[in-house]
C-alpha cells in the first residue's frame, strides 16, 4: 500500500489526487459547485468498496477454481438531507460448474 495524497487550489472543488503513479482529478459535478472535472468523492469511495469487491471475489473464485469469466459490482449512494441509502448488487458468470455444465448470469443484491 503506498501513500495517497490530495492537493486543492483556487478552482472549487476540484482536487488533485496523487496515488502512487497514478495521478487524477477529483471534483464535484456542476449543479454542486464543481466543474465535473473528474468523479466526485463519493463516486471514489464505491470505486474503492467495489474494485476490493471484485478482487476479493476473483480471489476467491480462483483458490476453489471456480471459472468466472466475467464479475460486475453495481454501487450506489444516494444522500437526501439526513437520510442516506446505499445499494450493492452483483452479477457473475461461471463459465462452467464442475459438472461441466454452463451457469447462466446469477445475481444477488443487498440494500441498506
Amino acid at each position: 500500500m503506498g501513500i495517497v495524497r490530495t492537493a486543492i487550489g483556487v478552482t472549487p472543488y476540484a482536487v488533485t489526487v496523487t496515488a502512487g503513479q497514478h495521478k487524477f482529478v477529483a471534483d464535484e459535478p456542476a449543479d454542486h459547485g464543481g466543474r465535473d472535472a473528474g468523479p466526485a468523492p463519493y463516486d471514489l469511495v464505491l470505486a474503492g468498496l467495489g474494485a476490493c469487491s471484485a478482487i476479493t471475489l476473483r480471489m476467491y473464485a480462483d483458490r476453489k477454481q471456480l471459472p468466472i469469466r466475467s464479475l460486475e459490482i453495481n454501487l450506489s449512494f444516494k444522500k437526501e438531507g439526513e437520510r442516506t441509502s446505499s445499494g450493492v448488487s452483483c452479477t457473475w458468470t461461471l463459465i462452467s460448474h464442475p459438472n461441466n455444465v454452463r451457469a447462466s448470469p446469477t445475481s444477488s443484491s443487498a440494500r441498506r
